[in-house]
């Protein structure tokens, strides 16, 4: 008798591995990359285009700050837009799965919903002052 659970938890962690990748970055892929878009676009103008060694202040790469900020924004909306998509999936096949971890896995995708939408949403608004701001200009 001591055996069964021993089997029990055998099998549900198993099952437990299985998908878990997709459901880690559906829970974490937003706030990832919401933290490369804030690193990047705060490091992008202050340490990159406008440091006194900058041959040619604005440009990165020989491309002007905002379509840099533009194409790092995009790239990182992507991501989260991407585990917000991971993250539904798993939800649905969790709604027709009655496998032990189906509500662990619900949970998850849950989260990684919200997660991605807000993230999404930070990401974007984190685009508006690298729009509207002036490049390297000296603040009073």
């Amino acid at each position: 008798m001591t055996r069964a659970p021993e089997v029990d938890a055998k099998a549900i962690s198993r099952e437990e591995g299985i998908g878990s990748a997709a459901l880690w970055f559906a829970v974490l892929g937003a706030p990832v990359a919401w933290v490369v878009h804030l690193v990047s676009g705060y490091s992008l103008e202050e340490w990159f285009a406008c440091s006194p060694s900058n041959t040619a202040p604005g440009e990165v790469l020989g491309l002007s700050v905002n379509t840099v900020a533009l194409i790092i924004t995009i790239a990182c909306g992507l991501v989260a837009a991407s585990a917000g998509l991971v993250a539904w999936r798993c939800w649905r096949r969790a709604a027709d799965d009655g496998a032990a971890t189906a509500q662990r896995v619900r949970w998850m995708a849950i989260v990684g919903l919200m997660n991605s939408g807000l993230y999404l949403l930070a990401i974007l608004g984190g685009l508006g002052p690298a729009l509207i701001l002036d490049v390297c200009e000296v603040s009073p």
